[in-house]
């Protein structure tokens, strides 16, 4: 049976290095996991550098800042060096809306976006 950890964080400056989930994943059998970006930081480096250095076992997740003006084209980028998804937090509302062009191009890329936020989040009419 295959074991996917859906949702990991990794990183050089919050979570622990790529080589202790490596060593957690193959203690408890976890073949492959998404790597998740954490809040705030949309240097994306270090998840596609994990993606290539261990082709196959993982997927990025990253953050893209939906403020940033140059936010379609980050995203493309990210997208065409090996990120799956990109995560947005609807507990900030400043960080997403519904109609900017961030979320219309992710669509149109076929990428996941991975959402964070609370019952009160994903129950209102903004987020519909």
């Amino acid at each position: 049976m295959r074991i996917i950890d859906s949702h990991v964080h990794t990183g050089e400056n919050w979570a622990e290095p790529v080589e202790v989930l490596l060593h957690q994943m193959e203690s408890n059998g976890v073949s492959h996991a998404v790597l998740i970006g954490h809040n705030g930081n949309y240097h994306n480096e270090y998840l596609l550098e994990c993606v290539r250095r261990y082709a196959g076992r993982f997927k990025a997740v990253g953050l893209v800042d939906a403020q940033d003006p140059n936010r379609v084209s980050v995203l493309e980028t990210f997208h065409k060096q090996g990120g799956s998804g990109i995560r947005i937090n609807l507990r900030k509302e400043n960080e997403w809306d519904p109609d900017n062009s961030l979320f219309t191009a992710a669509g149109e890329l076929g990428i996941i976006v991975s959402v964070i936020g609370e019952a009160e989040n994903f129950g209102s009419v903004r987020f519909k």
